[in-house]
């Protein structure tokens, strides 16, 4: 029982959590009491820091009649009986409804006929009597001193309930629901299908629409509802907050469906030839950037790609992906910055011969290089965005087709980093862009090709990171930024190419944005190191955000190893198995129903 320096708390008829703080009506309304951090005045009882177990009251301006209370991160507001709001703590975002200092003096927010409040991170809202939906701070729409109507000519009705998370704010009018705030975070919490943060109310929520929702609550990047006698909820689901049953990790590698030959892990993505030369595709779809010929934002399962047939080799970046066909370097995805090399600067490019070349393909964000060791084209060609020259040519700038960035025979292995890039020429290692964590061994940044002291037979560049492992005499060295480890077992960036360990039977590597994995031995044992916040390192660790320091292994079998941004997969000889683990809240992991919710789903009740 929470207890005020009086004795414990009585006659509560509202109660708010916030980040550090918590407030409550007690007293049947008569005062406001707050227990927890009081860093920024959230407790709102005058001048002098309270943070403590205790309550306290707040002090009110004058006697007031309380209904109800909402906690944001470091502030806190409060709805009288007459409808007043009065709002106290941080203030940095003007979540207090005005633009002044931080106080914890409750100040009037707005006055009138509130019915409800609610309040998030850096926000608070009141929905009047009325129907209508005033807000304060940042949310969604720009920083705003002074509350502001945002519900009206948004197709609602008189909002019957509202409810504010950490970064989203939702209403409904009974019929239809709409969202607004953060979604771009990859957790789908506006509820319409997207992963794009949204300024406005709207669209609807779907599948809610005509559902009768009487009641909706909010987390931190999710959202739930009661619809008629259902519970939906959608959004974030890392910690199993939605009620699936599921939770958007695969802690361990788990194999997906079908027989493969190639596999690659994008940035929230991942592409596969199966068995016989079509490719398949799942993860985040933004802007058609694995499934060109469909709208849906995700796909939790393998999903074929019309266009593509006889592949050998795939790569799949942030919003584009590319294929090594028998008719050349085959592009996909989203056209932006000329990444796909068609020619196109924008829109979903279906899939198409960028160059009639075909080797090796690497991706990066948004950028694309290709090798071919013997015929005509051959050498080392790139396409997309060249600042900084991560792709290799002298020039900076958009490239909208393949550019020759050496046509000389003998390259192989290409890699694209954020920043920079590698390949191999033969056993030499040859890397361009630039060098501010190392990857290019302190050579400082190149615009074309430098080669990198060395013997090498096998190279991976962190893809989404600015690290690179190569496999030399059966040693598997790594060099560049070491943040997570993922470059070595010692604390700081690595500038020289170094051993992981003493073994000498590593046969390839794949690197990650701050994982790296490898193959060794004769048994095709799968080890993994780095960051493993996501579980990306394939160990189901007690305290996820564990870095691995030396490889440890997860599995045997294996001939191939991709790693995206926080997935990775890998293919075992015997069946052309296909196994996955890491974060899918896209789906990247390709593992059905393991990931976040764009769209609400019902809540599954446990035994």
């Amino acid at each position: 029982m929470v207890a005020g320096p009086g004795g414990a708390l009585a006659g509560a008829i509202s109660l708010c959590a916030g980040a550090r703080h918590s407030c409550a009506v007690v007293d049947g309304g008569a005062r406001v009491a707050c227990w927890g951090s009081d860093a920024a005045g959230q407790l709102g009882d005058g001048p002098t820091d309270s943070s403590g177990r205790l309550a306290v009251s707040v002090s009110e301006p004058t006697p007031l009649t309380w209904s109800e209370v909402a906690c944001g991160a470091d502030h806190t507001c409060g709805r009288t009986t007459t409808g007043e709001v009065y709002c106290w703590g941080g203030n940095g975002v003007r979540q207090l409804g005005h633009d002044q200092p931080d106080t914890s003096a409750p100040t009037i927010a707005a006055v009138g006929d509130a019915a409800q409040v609610v309040a998030g991170e850096g926000y608070a809202c009141a929905r009047t009597s009325g129907g209508g939906v005033t807000c304060w701070g940042t949310i969604g729409p720009a920083v705003a001193s002074d509350p502001i109507e945002i519900a009206g000519g948004v197709g609602l009705g008189p909002v019957t309930q509202l409810s504010g998370g950490r970064t989203g704010l939702c209403a409904t009018d009974g019929t239809f629901t709409k969202c607004l705030g953060a979604a771009g975070d990859g957790h789908g919490a506006t509820g319409d299908g997207t992963f794009v943060d949204a300024t406005a109310l709207g669209p609807d929520v779907v599948g809610l629409t005509g559902a009768g929702v009487t009641a909706l609550a909010s987390g931190a990047s999710f959202h739930c509802a009661v619809a008629g006698t259902s519970l939906r909820c959608w959004g974030a689901n890392s910690d199993g907050q939605l009620g699936q049953g599921v939770v958007a990790t695969g802690a361990v590698p788990r194999q997906v469906p079908g027989a493969w030959t190639a596999v690659a892990a994008g940035q929230h993505a991942t592409c596969a030839v199966a068995v016989g030369g079509s490719v398949s595709c799942w993860g985040q779809n933004f802007r058609g950037g694995i499934v060109p010929a469909s709208s849906a934002p995700l796909f939790d399962q393998p999903t074929p790609v019309a266009g593509v047939a006889g592949a050998t080799a795939i790569a799949v970046g942030v919003d584009h992906a590319c294929a090594v066909t028998a008719s050349g370097t085959t592009c996909w995805g989203d056209g932006d910055l000329g990444r796909t090399g068609t020619g196109v600067t924008g829109g979903a490019v279906p899939p198409t011969v960028a160059w009639s070349g075909a080797g090796t393909v690497a991706v990066g964000d948004d950028a694309t290089v290709a090798t071919k060791s013997t015929g005509n084209p051959r050498g080392l060609y790139a396409w997309g965005d060249n600042t900084g020259n991560r792709i290799g040519l002298a020039t900076p700038g958009v490239v909208t087709t393949p550019a020759a960035v050496d046509a000389s025979t003998g390259w192989d292995d290409a890699g694209l980093g954020t920043n920079f890039g590698c390949a191999r020429k033969g056993t030499s290692l040859w890397c361009w862009g630039q060098d501010d964590r190392g990857q290019l061994t302190g050579l400082g940044p190149r615009s074309t090709p430098t080669a990198i002291a060395g013997t090498f037979a096998d190279v991976t560049v962190g893809a989404f990171g600015r690290h690179v492992c190569a496999v030399g005499a059966g040693r598997l060295l790594c060099w560049g930024a070491n943040d997570a480890h993922q470059a070595g077992p010692a604390a700081g960036d690595v500038a020289t190419p170094t051993a992981i360990d003493a073994r000498v039977d590593w046969s390839l590597a794949a690197a990650g944005r701050a994982t790296t994995c490898g193959v060794r031995g004769a048994t095709g044992e799968l080890a993994c190191w780095g960051a493993n916040d996501a579980h990306q390192a394939g160990v189901d660790l007690d305290a996820a955000s564990l870095e691995l320091t030396a490889p440890t292994a997860i599995g045997t079998g294996f001939t191939a190893v991709s790693l995206g941004w926080s997935h990775g997969c890998a293919i075992k000889a015997v069946g052309n198995e296909l196994w996955c683990w890491g974060e899918s809240r896209y789906g990247a992991a390709g593992l059905p129903g393991a990931r976040d919710a764009a769209t609400p789903q019902p809540v599954t009740l446990g035994p």
